[in-house]
């Protein structure tokens, strides 16, 4: 109450000295003449304005905020059994996990790459998209790849190896910033800190991982690619009405026939083999 006198005193004063200026010639005449309360209007208006601005603004980074972390929900999974568990990714990639390996990644991979991290030892084979790498994280490296095959073993108190069956990786050591490119049918590994290149190639290193296979609710139409990609006698093909079928299970990936049936038998499907062709069918056709 009191402040609203006050304020009523201060604008009556402020009329009165206008219009004894106003009276004395001292003043222009009309539009140049302001009361304090219009004055007080556009006070009002302005703070209003700016306090809308700033809200707008936070309101603008928040929903900015929420939709970066959404892209980039990641997920999580360990290979608990001592049979590789394999996984495909969003862009098609496979990664088979061996033995208390862990992988994470995202739900959505970003724009401008691919990026996943690795704990343990794993086989990655990446769909290869020229604009968009694909980035391993390890604790003690990162693992650059367009396109290409290779594993990599990133156990805890055994030096870091990685050997490359196609194309080509770029290893960055994270403790000195030294990079390596590794070609296929090249190894290094990381000792004392240093990355080293190997002599030595096996390249029966890499059947361990498709020997026996364990999915996880894994889609059928990845399933026999990975079947396909074991095979070069047989092809096998799904279906397209199927692809989208789960499956969990535990198969020898030795024989495509035996793989085929395996899978058949679990859904309740159907298959026929001709020509070096095996067809994969629903039983209701």
């Amino acid at each position: 109450m009191i402040n609203k006198k006050n304020t009523e005193r201060v604008d009556q004063a402020w009329d009165n000295l206008f219009r004894r200026l106003e009276k004395d010639g001292l003043l222009p005449v009309k539009d140049k003449t302001v009361s304090l309360k219009k004055r007080n209007i556009n006070l009002y208006r302005w703070a209003s304005a700016i306090i809308i601005l700033c809200l707008s603004t936070i309101l603008i980074a928040v929903i900015s905020d929420s939709r970066k972390s959404d892209s980039q929900h990641y997920s999580s999974i360990t290979n608990d059994s001592p049979i590789n568990l394999v996984t495909t990714l969003e862009d098609g990639s496979l990664v088979y996990l061996t033995e208390a390996a862990s992988l994470s990644f995202p739900e959505h991979f970003e724009d401008f790459k691919r990026e996943v991290r690795l704990d343990g030892e794993a086989f990655f084979d990446i769909s290869k998209q020229d604009t968009k790498p694909f980035v391993i994280e390890t604790e003690r490296v990162q693992i650059e790849v367009l396109g290409t095959a290779f594993n990599v073993v990133n156990r805890e108190g055994a030096p870091f190896s990685l050997s490359v069956l196609r194309g080509a990786v770029r290893v960055t050591n994270k403790k000195d910033g030294s990079r390596k490119i590794v070609e296929a049918g090249k190894s290094v590994r990381i000792d004392n800190n240093t990355i080293e290149s190997l002599i030595e190639f096996d390249i029966q290193q890499f059947d361990k991982y498709s020997g026996n296979l364990y999915f996880k609710d894994e889609r059928l139409e990845n399933i026999v690619r990975i079947i396909n990609s074991a095979s070069d006698s047989v092809k096998v093909v799904l279906d397209p009405e199927l692809n989208g079928r789960l499956l969990t299970g535990t198969f020898d990936n030795k024989e495509t026939i035996s793989m085929v049936e395996l899978v058949c038998m679990a859904l309740d499907l159907r298959y026929k083999q001709e020509n070096g062709t095996i067809e994969i069918f629903s039983a209701t056709n």
